[in-house]
């Protein structure tokens, strides 16, 4: 109908002149994972069209580019990574891009924190998980979605990249980039009390995707076995990680969505007397519906999941 209203304007019905149809006002941004998105979207709101790269079911070090992914890429206004090192498979596709300018690497950003590695993992993720071998070598976790005060600053950014190309509407970017940091301080306060009576308990992971978090609501350094999606531990590692949960009485496993029950069950298989819980952590929340406020979701999930395995 609009369109039609229009067709009559420009023939002159009104005597306008300069009649052109109008285009859509709103910004494509596009973000490599869903906690990013979540972030984009939320100091976005209406004023932008909100999508991601890497879906639900891939992992963003293994993800194969389609062609509809090249179409959105050439599309967007602004593209948010994490890093050239993190989603390495994204890089060809994302050099290719005859602007550049508009691609925006948040660990690049000097606001963001990185972590150096935990001491005991050390797996070669230029082997493992396709991170880039350069970046390796610096033993940094780029992880930094896990981390709150990051997401924080994360959220500055998006809303100071926003308004840079969309001066229009920066003061509303701003105003939710400020209610979000707001939520995020709230929810990390709730999440350090809630998890302060277990500060001391010790416990298991797979893998250690979230240093970020753990390090900022004051738990306990993981024991790590570094099992990855397709690589098995050594007999090495689960001994020792077996002497370790009979020797501290740990009784928390956490495990990524990839690692089966069966891999626990070769992990503790010894400790019978121990009553283990396994409890699945997804860092890169593929359950939070990121147009319901989806970071403070996967905040308070990842809370909650971790103060039942630890009580």
């Amino acid at each position: 109908m609009r369109r039609i209203v229009l067709y009559f304007l420009c023939l002159g019905v009104f005597s306008l002149s300069g009649c052109t149809e109008e285009k859509p006002t709103k910004l494509t941004v596009l973000s490599s994972i869903k906690p990013i998105q979540s972030i984009v979207s939320a100091v976005g709101g209406d004023n932008i069209i909100s999508q991601r790269l890497i879906p639900d079911y891939a992992s963003p070090h293994h993800y194969a580019f389609k062609p509809s992914d090249l179409k959105k890429l050439s599309q967007a206004d602004l593209v948010f990574r994490i890093d050239e090192h993190f989603e390495v498979m994204l890089n060809p596709a994302l050099k290719n891009l005859s602007n550049q300018s508009k691609i925006i690497s948040l660990a690049d950003k000097p606001t963001i924190k990185l972590l150096p590695l935990a001491e005991g993992d050390h797996h070669q993720h230029g082997d493992e998980e396709g991170h880039d071998d350069e970046k390796e070598h610096n033993a940094v976790n780029l992880h930094i979605f896990t981390s709150p005060k990051n997401m924080i600053e994360v959220s500055r950014i998006v809303a100071d990249s926003l308004s840079k190309i969309d001066a229009d509407n920066a003061q509303t970017y701003q105003l939710n980039a400020k209610k979000l940091i707001e939520k995020i301080t709230k929810a990390t306060t709730g999440l350090k009390q809630s998890l302060a009576p277990y500060k001391e308990v010790p416990y298991v992971i797979f893998h250690n995707s979230w240093q970020y978090f753990a390090n900022e609501v004051g738990i306990q350094k993981p024991i790590i076995v570094n099992l990855q999606e397709g690589v098995v531990a050594g007999g090495k590692t689960i001994n020792q990680t077996r002497r370790e949960i009979a020797a501290k009485n740990i009784h928390c496993v956490f495990r990524d969505p990839e690692i089966s029950e069966a891999r626990v069950k070769v992990l503790t298989e010894n400790s019978s007397n121990i009553k283990i819980k396994s409890v699945t952590i997804d860092v890169l929340g593929k359950d939070i519906i990121v147009a319901q406020g989806g970071y403070i979701q996967w905040l308070k999930s990842m809370g909650s999941k971790i103060e039942k395995c630890l009580k």
